[in-house]
């Protein structure tokens, strides 16, 4: 076979079938799709040409013309983001039932370019290929370190849904201007409704869901130091913050204070999926609930206040995703979560202790996306070894137990002191297992 394998694809296709002969590209190729929607990605290819083998690429978009490389729709490709590429010595054909299937095929035939170091050649091979999951994201950590600008942010969405990512999502805590609640964002570089608006319509161009993502009841250190909301605080000290790190679940007050913060921030998303967090909330029933968490229980006083906060995201249309590490140490109340609660249930050691019990959530009839990291956080540069064994593993539970998604978490705990080049090699891995981890 030629210097271009298979293997050396960053992210992996499931079948490859070489055939015989090449196709060598012509100084002035031809590239059509019959529809607009393609122009984007067979732009980038076109670039790609131009610059690496000097050729002069023309785009048409209508069939029936002389050509290198043509798209065609098949209907009976029933999952939109799957392809097929056939490359013979004639011509290289994508077929696809839908348009992210086509941008994710044109994104393989740009990698196997990268790939080839020599002639504008590439060899007769037949690639079939569709993703393991169907979400497969990344959740990049903005509010706890230098906040990425949003050229920064729309160049990551493009390299990212270069390796196939289509969901995307910002960790917000005081990283957001608001209209009602101004103080909140003050002095923290904090993004505006068109910044949010701006990286959307970026993602969408990409195939990428932008999903929004908040903190809502536990890591409120930063609102609760403040006086106007230290009032809600659940325990004021705790850890050290004037506020503590969490709302206080039985006070009416912190219930409105979430819906007037999502009433200003999810309406300027068009995903169906909100992630509220809700994640290790230290507090819990330790301070001003701590009378209903005797009478109830902490789990029950947590439910409690999770539900009202789902009653929320139905009132905003949004499907209600959270972080499932508090809900599986009361694994006793699995059963009384709404069946359309996504749970995220994340762990970032190698065998993480959490990984196994994903099956809890699917036995429950509830979806689930497995949750790695990158760990990239808490020191300089990554730890890599223990990273991709974690994405790995984690991908592989998700597989055998009909995960919908794997989302590769990227955190900054106490200042994200890395810049993000060094996060990439675990984006690219857990992209690589999100797809095809089997390879």
């Amino acid at each position: 076979m030629s210097e271009l394998v298979s293997d050396r694809l960053l992210i992996p296709v499931k079948s490859w079938t070489d055939e015989n002969g090449a196709f060598t590209w012509p100084a002035m190729p031809v590239v059509t799709s019959p529809r607009l929607t393609d122009k984007l990605p067979l732009e980038q290819l076109a670039q790609d040409l131009q610059a690496r083998y000097g050729l002069k690429p023309c785009l048409e978009f209508r069939a029936g013309v002389p050509c290198s490389l043509w798209v065609t729709r098949d209907a009976g490709i029933t999952n939109p983001e799957a392809y097929r590429i056939h490359i013979t010595s004639d011509g290289i054909e994508i077929t696809s039932s839908g348009d992210a299937g086509v941008y994710y095929a044109i994104q393989t035939l740009r990698e196997m370019i990268r790939c080839r170091r020599s002639a504008p050649s590439l060899p007769a091979v037949r690639i079939e290929d569709e993703p393991d999951f169907q979400r497969r994201g990344v959740y990049l950590d903005c509010a706890r370190g230098k906040p990425p600008k949003v050229k920064t942010l729309k160049a990551l969405v493009e390299r990212l849904a270069s390796w196939k990512i289509n969901e995307f999502q910002l960790y917000i805590k005081n990283g957001f201007k608001w209209n009602e609640h101004p103080d909140i964002g003050r002095g923290h570089s904090p993004y505006s409704p068109s910044d949010m608006l701006a990286v959307q319509e970026h993602c969408k161009k990409h195939h990428i869901r932008f999903i929004p993502s908040l903190a809502t009841l536990s890591h409120n250190e930063l609102t609760l130091q403040l006086p106007r909301y230290r009032h809600l605080a659940e325990l004021p000290g705790a850890m050290g913050w004037e506020g503590g790190t969490m709302l206080c679940p039985t006070d009416p007050g912190s219930i409105t204070l979430v819906e007037e913060l999502y009433r200003e921030f999810l309406p300027l998303f068009e995903a169906d999926e909100v992630n509220v967090c809700c994640d290790e909330p230290w507090e819990l029933g330790k301070g001003r609930s701590a009378d209903a968490a005797e009478k109830q229980g902490a789990g029950r006083v947590y439910l409690n206040f999770l539900l009202k906060v789902y009653e929320l995201c139905e009132r905003f249309g949004k499907r209600m995703n959270m972080w499932g590490d508090i809900v599986l140490e009361h694994s006793e109340l699995i059963p009384e979560f709404p069946k359309d609660v996504v749970m995220l249930n994340w762990d970032y050691a190698p065998h993480g202790k959490r990984m196994p019990r994903t099956s809890e959530f699917t036995n429950a009839g509830i979806p689930v996306v497995v949750c790695p990291g990158t760990q990239s956080w808490q020191r300089h540069g990554t730890d890599l070894p223990s990273a991709i064994a974690n994405v790995s593993n984690f991908a592989a539970i998700g597989r055998e137990n009909g995960a919908l998604g794997l989302l590769n978490t990227d955190w900054g705990d106490f200042g994200h002191r890395n810049p993000l080049g060094v996060s990439l090699h675990g984006y690219a891995h857990g992209a690589a297992q999100a797809w095809h981890g089997a390879a």
